[in-house]
């Protein structure tokens, strides 16, 4: 198959009325853009299995090569488990429109994931490192250093997403002293009210006693004279990029927002918190998922290996 005839095949099938309808169906911008991208591997790959695949054709016999062969690409468990998410729901609107057969969507719909796990590849924030970055985020009263020291006190006190920072409202913050609280809109559409601790507290006051509304989107961009921009939000990668320029500018190894995520977890669980007090502090809808935050173990591991002298050399 030629280039052009095969980038043809590529776009007519992602443009498939089942793949459409699956991705409106999800409950999230997100979670479509996420979609999106898996749609064009499973494409590709079956496109490679089968020069002139149609969607109509797609059987649990196939569905089962596919997977086959993306596990020898060595993608993750976890990755496989979402491919496999979107492709059985590409299957549901092929049958709903009634191109599969019933009995052939059932048997797709029973193909189970590749089993197996990974190691986490994110890090736990030291205590010297939070010090540097507060102390770097502190040093001024400037909008920008307000601003962003209130953001990493929310993703590290208050173990929030870069997506729930994001969508972080005015009108949903109260910094009453005797019951300071914030309402987000967590992952899967879940609410959930977080207890703000007083270091966030500080930091999110400053922030606020800056903004000139009483509602609306928390963190805003900064103009590059300075100037609060009430009428735009930060975005995603804006919070990354300011992870990764604090970490130049404090003198710290590289970490992401996620990573401020974990330390939190993983400083409650050392503090003595429950974890399933942790995970509901965090969002989570499984205890696996809050076990996988845990960044504790590594330590563990390392003085175990450091103690460990029979007196050989």
């Amino acid at each position: 198959m030629s280039k052009a005839s095969y980038e043809k095949r590529m776009q007519s099938l992602l443009s498939d009325n089942a793949i459409s309808s699956y991705l409106e169906r999800l409950s999230s911008a997100r979670s479509r853009n996420t979609m999106t991208c898996v749609a064009h591997v499973i494409v590709r790959n079956l496109l490679q299995l089968d020069e002139f695949f149609k969607w109509d054709y797609l059987s649990e016999e196939l569905t089962t090569r596919l997977f086959s062969e993306l596990a020898s690409q060595h993608y993750s468990p976890t990755t496989l488990k979402t491919y496999l998410y979107c492709l059985k729901g590409i299957a549901e609107r092929l049958w709903v429109s009634k191109r599969l057969q019933s009995d052939e969507y059932m048997l797709i719909q029973k193909v189970k994931p590749v089993r197996g796990s990974r190691l986490n590849h994110g890090r736990m924030l030291t205590k010297e490192e939070l010090k540097k970055l507060f102390d770097y985020y502190d040093r001024n009263s400037e909008p920008i250093n307000v601003r962003d020291s209130a953001i990493f006190a929310v993703m590290y006190f208050c173990g929030l997403r870069r997506s729930e920072v994001i969508g972080l409202r005015i009108e949903n913050i109260s910094l009453d002293p005797v019951n300071p609280y914030m309402r987000l809109i967590g992952k899967g559409n879940k609410e959930r009210v977080i207890n703000i601790p007083p270091s966030a507290i500080k930091r999110l006051g400053k922030w606020l006693d800056m903004r000139s509304a009483d509602k609306g989107i928390l963190f805003t961009r900064i103009t590059r004279y300075g100037e609060i921009d009430e009428n735009h939000a930060i975005s995603g990668s804006l919070i990354y990029k300011i992870c990764t320029e604090s970490a130049q500018k404090a003198g710290i190894d590289n970490w992401s927002p996620h990573d401020a995520r974990r330390t939190c977890a993983s400083q409650l669980l050392s503090s003595g918190v429950d974890i399933v007090t942790v995970r509901d502090y965090l969002g989570h809808s499984s205890i696996n998922t809050t076990q996988i935050y845990d960044k504790r173990s590594e330590d563990r591991l390392q003085d175990v290996a450091r103690k460990f002298d029979l007196g050989i050399d």
